[in-house]
C-alpha cells in the first residue's frame, strides 16, 4: 500500500468550484416559471372569483382542470424542482391564508352583487385579484432573480 496522493493546484479547485456554482445558477434559472405561467395563473384565479362571485358555478371545474394541467405542464416542460426552504408551519399558513383570502374576496363580490346590485362587482373583485396575483408572481420572480445574480456578484469580488 503506498501514500500517494494527487495535490490539486489551488487554480484548479478554483475552477471546478466556479463551474460547480455556474451549473447551480443554470439549475435555479430553468426551474424559475416563465413570466406566462404566473400570468395564465392570475388569469385562471381572476376567472374562478369572478364566476364563483357571481353564482356562475357551471364552469368552475373547467377553469380548475386548466389550473391543473397548467401546473401540471410547466413540472413536465421545467424538467426539474426546486426543493421548498420554507418551513412546514409557513407552507400550511400559506395555503390557510391563500383560501381564506379567495372565500374572502368570493364573499365580497356576492354581497356587492347582492345587496347594492353591483353586477359588474365580481368582474372587477376577479380582475384585482388577477392583478394582484400576478403582481406577487413577478414579485416573487424578481426576488429569485436577485439571489441567483447576487450570488454570482458576490462571488466574484471575493478575494
Amino acid at each position: 500500500m503506498t501514500n500517494d496522493k494527487n495535490h490539486i493546484k489551488s487554480k484548479e479547485a478554483q475552477e471546478a468550484l466556479d463551474s460547480i456554482k455556474e451549473m447551480e445558477r443554470a439549475g435555479l434559472k430553468r426551474v424559475l416559471p416563465p413570466i406566462w405561467f404566473g400570468a395564465t395563473l392570475a388569469l385562471l384565479v381572476g376567472t374562478l372569483i369572478a364566476l364563483v362571485g357571481a353564482g356562475i358555478r357551471t364552469y368552475n371545474w373547467l377553469i380548475i382542470i386548466l389550473m391543473a394541467v397548467t401546473i401540471i405542464y410547466q413540472n413536465l416542460s421545467a424538467g426539474a424542482t426546486e426543493r421548498l426552504i420554507l418551513s412546514t408551519r409557513t407552507v400550511i399558513t400559506l395555503i390557510i391564508c391563500s383560501v381564506a383570502s379567495f372565500f374572502l374576496l368570493v364573499i365580497t363580490a356576492q354581497k356587492l352583487k347582492d345587496t347594492f346590485g353591483f353586477d359588474w362587482a365580481p368582474i372587477v373583485i376577479g380582475a384585482l385579484a388577477a392583478v394582484v396575483f400576478f403582481i406577487i408572481t413577478i414579485i416573487a420572480r424578481n426576488s429569485y432573480f436577485s439571489r441567483i445574480y447576487k450570488q454570482k456578484t458576490n462571488e466574484e469580488f471575493e478575494f
